[in-house]
């Protein structure tokens, strides 16, 4: 397994993020790298709620990874942002976060589709932690993952996909989560 396709706990610094997402798209320039755009959206005055370091945290470890890899999708992004519904622009994000998520993008395949294509009506975050455990047995991780760890990553998980519209939460302190009906939007399936 190479470095760039090892499992990591970057969901850690964020999941969906959508509003924060949709900002920094409407500050990106082409051209800008992580630092001028987190430069840029630092003195944007946007994200008043939001410390330095946070801020710095999503541009780093969210924004980048999922959308500046490759400067003609930041571009073609930026323009789709204003002109998509939110629910569509979220379906492309997810898209992008997946991808720069392997962990996220194969536990929806393999866990996620499989509950949902089995008809059944919950995921429990134990098949999370199941799942992540499996993933450091199998030695997906660039090294073995702590308990904890394991617990933290199975959660973000979980709530990525809460966030995505994949899972509903069902009530505080529960550990299931409602699998939503998933259609992938129309403008989102001819893109």
């Amino acid at each position: 397994m190479s470095n760039a396709s090892f499992y990591t706990t970057q969901l850690a610094a964020g999941l969906g993020l959508f509003s924060e997402t949709r900002t920094l798209f409407q500050i990106y320039q082409p051209g800008m790298t992580s630092t001028d755009l987190y430069d840029a959206a630092l003195s944007s005055g946007l994200f008043p709620l939001i410390t330095a370091r946070r801020l710095r945290n999503i541009v780093a470890e969210c924004f980048s990874p999922r959308y500046l890899r490759d400067a003609k999708v930041a571009e073609h992004l930026k323009f789709l942002a204003d002109r998509l519904t939110p629910a569509e622009f979220h379906q492309i994000c997810l898209i992008y976060t997946a991808r720069a998520n392997p962990i996220l993008a194969d536990f929806i395949r393999q866990v996620y589709w499989a509950n949902y294509a089995a008809s059944h009506n919950h995921l429990s975050l134990q098949e999370a932690q199941l799942f992540v455990t499996n993933s450091v047995r199998e030695g997906k991780t660039q090294k073995p993952w702590s308990d904890t760890t394991i617990k933290r990553v199975s959660s973000y998980l979980v709530g990525c996909c809460v966030d995505y519209g994949l899972l509903k939460s069902i009530g505080r302190g529960r550990d299931q989560r409602l699998i939503v009906s998933y259609r992938v939007l129309p403008k989102v399936g001819s893109a």
